[in-house]
């Protein structure tokens, strides 16, 4: 099954949306992508999630995949929080019968607490899959003092904003697979850079939900992680997920140490767990 692929005009700009839909539809899940990925990533995802009857949506983030606006840049964090709360609302409006769940993977993770944090999206269940969230709590001094010195260049000369640098993860990071780092290698529309003004919005990001986490809607919410992780501290990321949750969250181990499960040998099984999930927290 080939996605269907549309565009979202949202905030002046035309944002990618592609979708995979069975033709009986079992439930609906709108999957937020990290830092690097987008959705062509889920080429093998999305078909195979419909084949369990999931109907499934994933948005290229702005100036990445598909999307308009200048690759790996945001002017603010809201953006991202504003884009993705209509977006999602969007899709929930099409399946209003069926259990709607929402996914956010890596970056994506961060990304959908802010969501949650605004408090406007509708949905039935949450997944954290390997989520970067509160990242900043494990920063050194030594990088703590790189982002303010951004900061200070950006409050100089607001161009400053618009230089880029490589993202530093390895490709082998995310998977160990020969075919999938083959892909990764020959995919192009794979986010190399960011803008400084895009790693300053993460960070504004994750002040926004640590403040205002109190505004999530509970809902049964999952976390799922591999064994190991060289991008994401898992440790962080779930201890700060049950502090929000006040304890009442799922958690799952996978025995992978790929930072992307989709692209590991668990993803078939990871896969039915996430078309099961959706239907069975249905409200």
């Amino acid at each position: 099954m080939t996605s269907l692929i549309e565009k979202l005009l949202l905030q002046s700009e035309n944002l990618a949306l592609h979708s995979w839909i069975p033709q009986n539809p079992r439930g609906a899940l709108f999957y937020i992508h990290g830092i690097q990925s987008h959705g062509g990533w889920l080429f093998e995802t999305g078909p195979a999630l419909a084949a369990h009857g999931i109907a499934t949506y994933i948005l290229d983030r702005r100036g990445c995949g598909l999307s308009e606006g200048r690759r790996g840049h945001v002017d603010t964090y809201r953006t991202w929080i504003d884009d993705y709360t209509s977006a999602i609302n969007t899709v929930r409006n099409r399946h209003q019968d069926l259990p709607f769940t929402v996914l956010g993977q890596s970056m994506g993770g961060s990304i959908l607490s802010g969501v949650l944090s605004l408090g406007q999206a509708t949905y039935d269940s949450v997944v954290f899959c390997a989520p970067a969230i509160n990242q900043g709590a494990n920063l050194s001094e030594e990088k703590i003092r790189a982002l303010n010195k951004e900061q200070v260049q950006l409050a100089k000369n607001p161009d400053y904003g618009l230089n880029s640098y490589v993202v530093p993860f390895k490709d082998e990071w995310y998977t160990t697979d020969p075919g999938f780092l083959s892909f990764m290698k020959k995919d192009r529309l794979m986010a190399r850079e960011i803008t400084v003004q895009g790693h300053l919005a993460r960070a504004d990001l994750q002040k926004f939900y640590m403040t205002n986490r109190s505004r999530w809607t509970a809902r049964p919410t999952v976390f799922i992680q591999p064994r190991r992780d060289a991008i994401i501290n898992l440790e962080i990321a779930k201890r700060t997920l049950q502090e929000f949750m006040s304890g009442d969250l799922l958690c799952l181990e996978v025995p992978v140490d790929d930072h992307y499960i989709e692209f590991s040998t668990y993803r078939h099984r990871y896969l039915k767990f996430l078309s099961e999930f959706v239907v069975a927290n249905g409200f």
